[in-house]
């Protein structure tokens, strides 16, 4: 997804219109008080630092919902945009064709936050992205400072009504955009995007496939002397089938992926879902692993893995699965209450006890009545 962070860059300046939180700090963190455990409430009050540009507060509290939620995209998401705006140089070293050797490390970091956020979910609001827009009325100004060129013009009006969550108004502005430059790529893939937040599967596959059909043709002509990857692209179409329920389709299209990028461990991930939800627990089981052999240190990989093994019958590996997402994370409140379940049925009273016990301390608040059934257990085991 490089040339998207390279478009993002060409789009953006530090002048943007403002992000509205109406709640205040205090009521922001009494929220965080009561669920302390609730990566929204990290990433809400993360996201209230960002609009006030208190960008370092807002990355420390956005890590903070990360380590709760290891797959949160939007805080990966805001943790990339703050970056941008707390180091303008960044933002000149990614336009560089060949950056500074020691901006190489950060632009690497910054390119695996946004394609993180984007495999953990394809279609997350970009909104805190509008801090990085220019303001409406000095558009003219923009363009004639020659920042775009004339085709990111034809794309500016499409991409800003994306940031500010005007996804009809994007889908409009980005089919005026393809019906001027039918092979404005850019201007493709966002409009799939926008047609997904509309959950227009369909359309947003068929941009996803146009694009595709695009770089194959590129790479079989040999007109770049890059090899353009279509795997991601084929891992969002799986992704927009998944939306859809359509296994098999699904299916096909992350094992493309795969096929071009043996790295894709999220492709990996959703094949286990689809056999989960076939109930092929084997060969979810087997997906499962073979995400772990690239992210053996993923808590939610690593609860997932308990949780095939469990519904195999292999109830001693199950717990050392659950053990080791705990390790990782330790509010992963799932594992606990799961390992609590596993030592009950194998009689093994003090381990349930104490698991059920850390799901307690660790569980967010919408888990009240599974709290309160667990807390009633443990009184009556006394």
């Amino acid at each position: 997804m490089k040339y998207l962070i390279i478009l993002f860059i060409l789009l953006c300046v530090s002048c943007g219109p403002k992000i509205i939180i109406n709640e205040s700090y205090e009521e922001l963190e009494n929220v965080l008080k009561k669920d302390p455990n609730n990566p929204v409430a990290h990433y809400n009050l993360g996201l209230k630092c960002f609009s006030e540009s208190e960008y370092e507060n807002a990355i420390k509290y956005f890590n903070s919902a990360i380590e709760r939620n290891h797959h949160f995209a939007l805080a990966y998401y805001g943790i990339y945009c703050a970056n941008l705006l707390i180091d303008t140089d960044l933002r000149k070293e990614l336009l560089k064709e060949i950056p500074d050797e020691d901006y190489q490390i950060k632009i690497d970091s910054l390119d695996m936050l946004f394609s993180n956020a984007l495999m953990y979910d394809p279609y997350f609001e970009w909104k805190a992205g509008t801090l990085l827009l220019p303001k409406k009325e000095s558009a003219a100004d923009f363009y004639s400072q020659r920042v775009l060129n004339i085709y990111y013009s034809i794309i500016y009006d499409g991409f800003r009504h994306y940031l500010l969550g005007n996804y009809k108004s994007s889908e409009r502005a980005l089919t005026f955009s393809l019906s001027i430059v039918k092979d404005f790529h850019q201007a493709r893939f966002f409009r799939a995007l926008a047609r997904g937040q509309l959950k227009d599967y369909e359309g947003a596959i068929s941009d996803l496939d146009s694009l595709i059909i695009s770089k194959e043709e590129l790479n079989k002509e040999k007109i770049l002397p890059v090899y353009q990857e279509t795997a991601e692209l084929n891992y969002l179409i799986g992704c927009s089938y998944m939306k859809l329920n359509k296994y098999k389709e699904a299916k096909e299209h992350f094992e493309k992926a795969l096929e071009e990028d043996l790295s894709l461990f999220m492709a990996h991930y959703q094949l286990s879902n689809i056999y989960q939800k076939l109930k092929n627990y084997q060969e979810a089981y087997s997906e499962i692993n073979s995400a772990l052999l690239l992210q053996p240190e993923d808590p939610i990989l690593l609860f997932n893995k308990g949780v095939f093994l469990s519904n195999i019958g292999k109830t001693e590996l199950a717990i050392e699965a659950y053990k080791a997402a705990l390790i990782k994370n330790k509010f992963s409140y799932k594992a606990a209450y799961n390992l609590g379940i596993l030592y009950e049925k194998i009689d093994n009273n003090d381990e349930a006890k104490k698991y059920y016990s850390h799901f307690i301390n660790t569980a967010i608040n919408k888990e009240f009545n599974l709290i309160e059934e667990t807390k009633t257990k443990l009184q009556d085991w006394k």
